[in-house]
C-alpha cells in the first residue's frame, strides 16, 4: 500500500507522483521541446555542467517527479553518462 502525500499544487493527498491530475504542469514537446534544448545548449555552449564533457541531453535542476518543470531555469546541458547518474 502506498502511503499519501500531498500535492505540490494544491495539498490534495495523492498516492503517486508529485501533483495531483488537476495540478500537473504541461510537459515539454514537439517544435517546443526543439526549442528548448538549442536555447539551453546555446545558454551554456554545448558542454555538460557536471564533468566537462560535449553535452549531448537535458538534465532538469529540480526533477520532474519532485515538482520539478520543463522552464529554461531548470534545464541543464549534460553529458549521457552524467545525466544517468553514473557520476
Amino acid at each position: 500500500m502506498a502511503l499519501a502525500r500531498p500535492c505540490l499544487g494544491c495539498g490534495r493527498l495523492i498516492t503517486s507522483g508529485s501533483r495531483c491530475k488537476r495540478c500537473r504542469l504541461p510537459r515539454a514537446s514537439g517544435r517546443r521541446l526543439q526549442e528548448l534544448r538549442q536555447r539551453v545548449f546555446a545558454r551554456y555552449g554545448r558542454v555538460c555542467v557536471h564533468c566537462g564533457a560535449p553535452a549531448t541531453d537535458i538534465d532538469h535542476l529540480v526533477p520532474i517527479g519532485v515538482g520539478g518543470d520543463d522552464s529554461l531555469a531548470n534545464l541543464r546541458p549534460s553529458c549521457a553518462r552524467c545525466n544517468r547518474g553514473w557520476r
